[in-house]
């Protein structure tokens, strides 16, 4: 921000926009997250309440909300649809399984709230007036701070030390 102020100090009408963005130069697929997140939990387990580990599984990717709405809909809703009829019916059987599935849909649920603006959005944040600024200002100078550029961001690292060890807490406290 401060580089971008000096840059237009004295143009009062400039509408140059400076994304701080890594589509453009440095993007990441969801391929790669998910491969990223297999990883991860391979690595560090969440455990079940059984005390097992909770063995990852690659995610599945829906190109629309219509796609996933039917998804979730047949895979899950309707499933637990007739475990909640089920656990009405034989409480002490499945009121217990049905509280636990719920939970889990809920936060599932959450997670895909959380996300959604960047699911199924298809844009690419063009950083090249970012680029142009840094050149501009010595490349060299501007190598070393964060942010400066998107082509310094080590996505798996990222990932594994921040994102994600976030999200679990985040997840976890809910």
């Amino acid at each position: 921000m401060i580089a971008t102020s000096a840059e237009h100090f004295h143009d009062s009408g400039s509408h140059t926009v400076y994304h701080v963005a890594s589509s453009y130069r440095n993007p990441i697929m969801y391929k790669q997250i998910n491969k990223i997140i297999i990883r991860y939990f391979k690595k560090s387990p969440l455990l079940g309440r059984s005390g097992m580990p909770i063995v990852p599984k690659a995610l599945v990717l829906l190109s629309t909300k219509a796609m996933f709405r039917l998804y979730t809909s047949l895979r899950f809703k309707l499933p637990l649809q007739i475990l909640r009829l089920l656990s009405i019916t034989f409480p002490s059987q499945f009121g217990n399984t049905y509280q636990h599935h719920n939970r889990k849909f809920k936060i599932a649920m959450r997670l895909v709230k959380l996300y959604e603006p960047y699911l199924l959005f298809n844009g690419i944040f063009d950083d090249r007036n970012l680029e142009t600024l840094r050149i501009k200002n010595g490349a060299k100078e501007t190598n070393g701070i964060p942010g400066f550029s998107s082509k310094c961001i080590d996505w798996e690292d990222y990932f594994i030390n921040t994102h994600i060890p976030g999200l679990a807490t985040h997840v976890l406290n809910k």
